[in-house]
């Protein structure tokens, strides 16, 4: 019993947080020297902020003064573990929330006087089409977030005058307002298009967002990841553990809070074999709990990924920093992809919500 129980303490806890080399957004742009890249000084590994301040889907409906004191240490936290590198959007304010993301991350920024790298999304809502609505977005960004320019500017998802919101990230770029630019849920195709439309203007389109997990490998089935590959974008992964399915707190009984709960529990109804699995290559790992594997299991399957768990808790930083240091086999990688893909299958076999989850994300 006492060895069971240090062993359940040692995966609590999980690895040590750790950094790696320099990562350079992009990278493979390097060689042409089209544009001053964007480094990630401490490695592939970022956080994102969804949750500060949002009522609509995180946070039971509610934001109160203890989850902003807590959100400010979890930054605390992320800059003291070798983590600086935050992805927030415009959208991430009202009415999804009552407070801005891009507000609080650069007034924790200021008050901690260091310069994190940033990451922030226009969002291309139908009474903001054009290039300059996108330039204009980027100023009141820039604004909330405290900086004369922020470091990457996608387009958080496709919209009707897309060539038009694609100038605006052109434009806004060629004026200093940002120091690289993306997109963000695009297709393979999308992204290919639109890599050849900033081309045209020498900019080269370093960062492509997407879903992305050991629970949602569609980057690997509808050609995203290899089109990034291939064009030297970096695939930044949100939702790297399925909005919190991955953690190894979730099961048939155990169910996240809100709307979560409602839409994956075909899936987490089917984890059990997945969370064993997970276990069983942390421990091969240093004691690496569930959270550090799904993220490693992102780094191991290609270079061009960094993940962006989402962050709320102090813990939540430092645990996502010690999936850095260390790369699980490529036999673990794959079998961990196994498992996981029959746990899909599972939730999606004679469920209609599943089979409906499992449509929506396909076309993702």
């Amino acid at each position: 019993g006492g060895v069971r129980a240090r062993r359940a303490a040692v995966r609590a806890a999980g690895r040590a947080p750790a950094t790696e080399e320099p990562y350079v957004l992009g990278g493979t742009h390097a060689a042409a020297g089209a544009q001053p890249l964007v480094e990630l000084p401490n490695g592939p590994m970022g956080l994102g902020c969804w949750s500060w301040g949002n009522t609509s889907f995180w946070n039971d409906g509610d934001w109160t003064p203890e989850m902003r004191a807590a959100a400010s240490e979890t930054y605390d936290a992320a800059s003291a573990a070798g983590l600086r590198f935050w992805d927030t959007a415009e959208a991430y304010d009202w009415p999804q929330g009552v407070e801005s993301s891009e507000v609080m991350l650069g007034e924790f920024a200021a008050k901690a006087g260091d310069k994190p790298v940033i990451v922030t999304k226009f969002a291309p809502l139908p009474y903001k089409l054009g290039a300059a609505k996108v330039v204009e977005s980027l100023q009141s960004s820039n604004k909330k977030l405290g900086v004369a320019a922020t470091d990457v500017y996608l387009l958080h998802w496709p919209f009707l005058g897309q060539s038009g919101h694609l100038d605006g990230l052109a434009d806004a770029y060629d004026r200093g307002l940002c120091r690289s630019v993306g997109v963000s849920n695009y297709s393979a195709e999308m992204l290919r298009e639109a890599h050849a439309q900033l081309a045209r203007r020498g900019i080269p389109l370093t960062v492509a967002q997407s879903q992305y997990s050991l629970l949602w490998q569609n980057p690997e089935r509808n050609g995203l990841l290899a089109a990034c590959e291939e064009l030297g974008v970096t695939l930044m992964a949100y939702s790297p553990l399925c909005q919190g399915l991955l953690t190894g707190k979730y099961g048939p009984s155990a169910l996240p809070q809100g709307p979560r709960g409602r839409i994956f529990e075909p899936l987490a109804k089917h984890l059990q074999p997945l969370n064993e699995c997970m276990r069983e290559v942390g421990e091969a790992h240093g004691g690496a709990s569930n959270t550090q594997v799904a993220l490693n299991w992102l780094l191991a399957s290609s270079a061009s990924v960094v993940p962006i768990p989402g962050a709320n808790r102090p813990g939540h930083a430092t645990e996502a920093a010690g999936a850095l240091g260390w790369r699980m086999e490529d036999a673990e990688r794959d079998e961990l992809r196994r498992v996981a893909t029959k746990v899909r299958e599972a939730a999606v076999d004679g469920n209609v919500l599943g089979q409906l989850l499992d449509k929506a994300l396909v076309n993702v």
